[in-house]
């Protein structure tokens, strides 16, 4: 059954942007997955449970803090540094008893835990606001961002042409976050004056 175009709206198409946004912040799973996979097998064989879990959540919080930044190729030397004591620790057997070592390899895998944490938090944060910004949008203003090609095919969708409804709706929720983004970076820049 076909909607008629007073039935029919833009804003109907705007699904899950925040989510979108969430989604490609985060690596894929599998790599997680290997990720989690080699950090276990790590644990398994070896002989200091609190080294392995320490290098466990520095590189898990490395991946999920560098993947949206993973065209620079940069990983952060404190985390790199702090892998290499892991390592140095299980294979130095002497290391992996020193008092001052193990307290350090905890406090940096802690504060990993809880920088990843907090940045996962305002992600969240951000993509709730993406998606309540794309959902206040009308269908004027989705028209308006659109190419004259993706214009003309919002108006035939309207009038009931579902040809080319994926398509359409793939470029209806990119303009919607590009317009969330935008309208989420004018309200930080408003408030940051105000701040000062």
């Amino acid at each position: 059954m076909t909607l008629t175009s007073r039935e029919r709206s833009l804003t109907s198409l705007v699904q899950g942007v925040g989510l979108d946004y969430l989604r490609r912040l985060l690596p894929p799973p599998w790599l997680a997955l290997a990720l989690l996979a080699a950090t276990s097998t790590w644990m398994a064989l070896s002989t200091h449970d609190m080294i392995a879990l320490s290098a466990c959540a520095i590189a898990f919080g490395g991946l999920l803090m560098h993947w949206p930044q993973r065209t620079r190729r940069a990983w952060p030397l404190w985390r790199t540094a702090a892998l290499g004591l892991a390592a140095a620790m299980e294979a130095v057997p002497g290391w992996a008893h020193e008092d001052v070592l193990r307290t350090l390899l905890v406090v940096i895998a802690a504060a990993s835990t809880l920088h990843t944490l907090a940045r996962l938090v305002a992600a969240v944060r951000l993509s709730l606001r993406l998606q309540r910004s794309a959902r206040a949008m009308d269908d004027a203003s989705l028209l308006a961002m659109l190419p004259e090609e993706a214009r003309e095919d919002a108006r035939r969708w309207r009038d009931g042409d579902d040809s080319k409804s994926a398509e359409l709706q793939l470029v209806i929720n990119l303009a919607a976050l590009w317009a969330a983004l935008s309208a989420v970076n004018a309200d930080k820049a408003r408030q940051r004056p105000a701040a000062m």
